[in-house]
């Protein structure tokens, strides 16, 4: 798996002839994949061993458009693995770089914003589908850090935490023995070092402790005979006592530049977890980062700046703060409705194909034709830690097209999914983001729009389950070509089309979920 920037590909010029994409040439990208993934461990075959959600995100896709189990399992079998591991902060919450070994176990301890934004929307789309409660608890565990030690007064993210503090890598999350009885009420004591595998002689370097599960908590309450609900308090009470002493410690130094691509990953974070767990204050608090990203990093154009530090932008922005603010902003849209939004990554995305295109390859260029020039302009077309900036680009332009029945933005991204041809169907995760895009090229997206008074109470409960391939439109406004006269006074009601044809209106949301879910 690659580890460092994305590889850069040869594209060559785009043809104007349209591919007929088929269901089946999004079933052949499944293929390579066993190839991949640790069927004992989770991820993939490797070590170090990177979370990469972006694979993991396509293989939930797999499932619920196929129905494909095996894609499934290999999800929360990574999910699991993860949230029991090292690479966790069991006791902070957030996710570490990646592991040094291939079982999860002993961290790189810096803490990345990219990383956790993701995991938060992987985690929440998990938690839409399964309902599993160790998912949730993840998410909000992880926002609950991010919200606590990644973000700005201006409501700006921090870009990462250092792994080192003291001259030691890890030092400021490990545990002795004796650190824990002594921090611990002795009724807790035998129930943590048992729960968090912590032993007299250490299980890492130096007799000091990684806290990690060896096994799931259900084992627990089974071992100590305890309710669900009395190991989940225990746990808590353990963590608190933990936190509260850890706080005292010198703390890792913290990168403060806000950075636009890393702050739309962790704003994506906040709205999936919105939309799994309807907790108002995620929205809030995406509210406010958009608003502060577009305020600070935006000039009236479309034009954005990559970095902001000491209170000024600074840096032209590249591709992937394009692609992924863009992106965020149709997300942010869609919870919300409020076409502000809509309208701003729209214009972020026509700054981009001014400025960044290359027509004859229909692919975008990293930097943009404003910035300085540099020795060759290159293009990002696989995936890394972070989605293709390219692949990202296509399935906003895709959505868009969708959105403002726009046949620019939907031709340009089906020359794009075109011009990476085969390369979807045969190099797994480095082409997970594409095959997303194919899916939504293969399996009619499912356009839903919620018009009336209510549509806040109809959209949270519709948007609580995980459907990949719908897009919501709605609110109070005729102010999109789906919405235009369909709003009814004192009514609400959903609509669900395929290809800009409308079903008859339904009169609840759990109408619509079950006609989504057919």
């Amino acid at each position: 798996m690659i580890n460092g920037i994305s590889s850069q590909e040869v594209i060559t010029d785009s043809s104007s002839e349209k591919m007929n994409f088929l269901e089946e040439d999004y079933q052949r990208t499944f293929v390579q994949w066993k190839n991949y993934v640790d069927e004992k461990l989770g991820g993939t075959k490797n070590a170090p061993k990177f979370p990469l959600p972006i694979g993991w995100e396509y293989m939930l896709q797999y499932h619920t458009l196929t129905g494909n189990q095996q894609a499934l399992k290999w999800v929360e079998l990574t999910l699991d693995k993860m949230a029991r591991g090292g690479i966790y902060d069991q006791v902070g919450g957030g996710f570490a770089r990646y592991s040094t070994d291939n079982r999860w176990f002993a961290p790189h301890f810096e803490k990345m914003l990219y990383d956790n934004g993701q995991l938060v929307s992987l985690y929440a789309h998990a938690y839409q589908l399964t309902k599993n409660d160790n998912y949730k608890k993840i998410v909000e565990q992880t926002l609950s850090f991010v919200s606590r030690e990644m973000t700005d007064k201006t409501g700006g993210f921090y870009s990462s935490l250092n792994a080192d503090s003291e001259g030691e890598e890890g030092r400021f999350y490990v545990w002795t023995a004796h650190e824990i009885q002594s921090v611990l009420p002795a009724k807790y004591v035998d129930f943590a070092e048992d729960y968090y595998n912590i032993t007299s002689e250490g299980n890492w370097e130096k007799g000091n402790n990684i806290l990690y599960l060896r096994e799931p908590p259900i084992a627990f309450e089974k071992k100590y005979n305890i309710t669900k609900e009395v190991a989940n308090q225990w746990i808590d009470n353990i963590n608190t006592f933990l936190l509260t002493s850890r706080n005292q410690r010198i703390r890792p130094s913290t990168d403060d530049k806000i950075l636009t691509s890393w702050n739309a990953l962790m704003l994506n974070g906040y709205v999936d977890a919105y939309r799994a767990l309807g907790e108002e204050d995620y929205l809030k608090i995406a509210k406010v980062n958009a608003d502060f990203v577009l305020k600070n990093m935006m000039h009236s154009e479309g034009k954005l700046m990559r970095n902001y530090k000491n209170g000024r932008a600074s840096i032209d922005g590249f591709l992937d703060d394009y692609a992924l603010l863009s992106e965020a902003l149709i997300n942010l849209y869609e919870v919300s409705f409020d076409k502000y939004y809509l309208d701003m990554a729209q214009k972020i995305v026509n700054y981009s194909i001014t400025h960044f295109l290359n027509e004859s390859k229909s692919m975008f260029y990293y930097t943009s034709a404003n910035s300085e020039l540099l020795v060759a302009r290159k293009m990002e077309i696989a995936d890394n830690v972070i989605p293709s900036s390219n692949a990202v680009m296509a399935c906003v332009l895709y959505k868009l097209g969708v959105i403002f029945e726009d046949d620019v933005y939907l031709d340009l991204a089906v020359k794009m999914l075109n011009a990476v041809g085969d390369k979807v169907q045969t190099s797994g995760p480095y082409y997970a983001k594409w095959a997303q895009l194919l899916a939504l090229m293969t399996y009619p997206v499912k356009e839903v729009a919620i018009l009336g008074r209510d549509f806040q109470s109809y959209r949270k409960e519709i948007q609580s389950h995980y459907f990949p391939n719908a897009i919501f439109m709605g609110g109070e406004k005729e102010n999109l070509p789906l919405l235009r006269n369909r709003l009814q006074p004192k009514l609400t009601q959903v609509f669900i089309c395929r290809d800009k044809t409308c079903g008859l209106p339904l009169p609840s949301a759990k109408k619509a979920i079950e006609d989504l879910q057919n």
